[in-house]
């Protein structure tokens, strides 16, 4: 074994759990191609460290695209199904940017349930009861509801997930509502590419202007999966010493890199490596732009001839 391997093998014992029943149950029943719609899909690390951790809060500095969203909705059905392996199924509430994005969870879970009920167990995979576009219900009791960007109520013990929460308007009062959620039980998993080093998320991640104890902290750059990175065990140890431009160039795929050429290098870092870029450098403050970006604010055009 090679010092580099030597290294490899170091850090990802660092990070080992004994693996989850959920992840043991999507792993292994649930047909990752065809669930995702994506030829050659296979589990991310961060996916795999994601359904194993046991905490209570876990929050997670992210890149677009790298299907954070599909996999919460994923580990939501697990828990919905935890009857099934002799636990208590577990209710699951997400909040995301606006109503599309909402939508898009129940979408994802309602085909990663059609999905394995053509597995080994889809026999004892329990009807839906409920069908709606926010919201499925299963006959075991079991629901899975998703939010536009509005504070959660009720639902207590369920897991709560809040996606892409940098870039939500009301990001402090929908913190503060899904805290209680889980005052009795079930997880809070927060996840999100950056927007500025301000806001709820980048409190909590940073931790730069108070401690926010017992979170799970992990981040989840472009050059950790396959979908970006043509080798990501490698890219995983010589990365984070490199340049942007060198790593692009190293271990991008032929799309990131050229995404990479397309995009300001310091929008790059923030989309796609967990980067939060300095409100110094913008004309208008983070808090300025998420206001005007807000998913219910009206917009006319017209055409003067």
């Amino acid at each position: 074994m090679n010092a580099t391997t030597a290294a490899g093998h170091r850090h990802q014992t660092r990070h080992r759990r004994a693996p989850s029943m959920r992840r043991l149950f999507l792993v292994e029943f649930l047909d990752l191609e065809r669930a995702s719609g994506t030829p050659g899909a296979r589990w991310e690390l961060f996916q795999i460290r994601h359904l194993d951790d046991p905490g209570t809060f876990r929050i997670e500095t992210k890149s677009r695209q790298i299907a954070w969203s599909w996999t919460i909705a994923a580990e939501a059905i697990a828990d919905a199904l935890a009857d099934l392996w002799h636990d208590q199924p577990r209710d699951s509430v997400f909040v995301s940017i606006n109503q599309q994005e909402a939508a898009e969870k129940i979408r994802y879970a309602r085909h990663i349930l059609d999905t394995l009920r053509d597995s080994a167990i889809g026999e004892h995979i329990p009807p839906l009861v409920r069908d709606s576009m926010l919201e499925i219900e299963l006959a075991n009791g079991a629901r899975l509801t998703s939010l536009p960007a509005r504070p959660p109520r009720g639902r207590a013990r369920a897991n709560v997930y809040l996606d892409e929460f940098a870039h939500v308007a009301d990001d402090a009062a929908i913190y503060t509502a899904a805290l209680p959620i889980i005052s009795k039980g079930g997880r809070l998993r927060i996840g999100s590419s950056p927007f500025g080093a301000a806001g709820r998320f980048w409190e909590i991640a940073s931790q730069a202007l108070r401690p926010y104890p017992g979170y799970t902290r992990a981040s989840a750059p472009w050059w950790t999966c396959y979908a970006f990175c043509t080798d990501p065990a490698a890219a995983r140890i010589a990365a984070p010493t490199m340049t942007t431009p060198a790593r692009v160039a190293m271990y991008g795929n032929q799309r990131i890199r050229a995404i990479f050429d397309n995009l300001d290098i310091d929008d790059f870092r923030q989309e796609y490596e967990s980067e939060f870029v300095d409100e110094s450098r913008s004309y208008f403050t983070w808090e300025e732009i998420r206001d005007a970006t807000r998913a219910d604010l009206l917009h006319a055009s017209a055409t003067v001839t």
